[in-house]
């Protein structure tokens, strides 16, 4: 797993997809494995917890609720009242 992280470093975070199939190959379709597939998941919520640490007092996040999910959702806080 050391080489497929190697190969990650320096893509953009924001096109998760792009950056899993650069480091594995095929993502999805025929051949699909779950190491691309943890490696998205990872990449993206790599890109959440960066952006919430960043911007504390204006991203909010939350775990998506699904029983075996690991999934993240991010939001912008406004405490605009229009």
């Amino acid at each position: 797993m050391k080489l497929i992280g190697k190969r990650a470093v320096g893509l953009n975070g924001l096109f998760s997809q792009s950056a899993a199939f650069r480091s594995m190959g095929r993502i999805y379709g025929q051949g699909v494995l779950e190491a691309p597939v943890a490696l998205q998941t990872a990449i993206c919520l790599a890109v959440i917890n960066t952006f919430a640490r960043r911007y504390p007092d204006v991203i909010i996040t939350s775990g998506e609720g699904i029983q075996g999910n690991v999934g993240a959702c991010m939001g912008r806080f406004s405490m605009s009242t229009a």
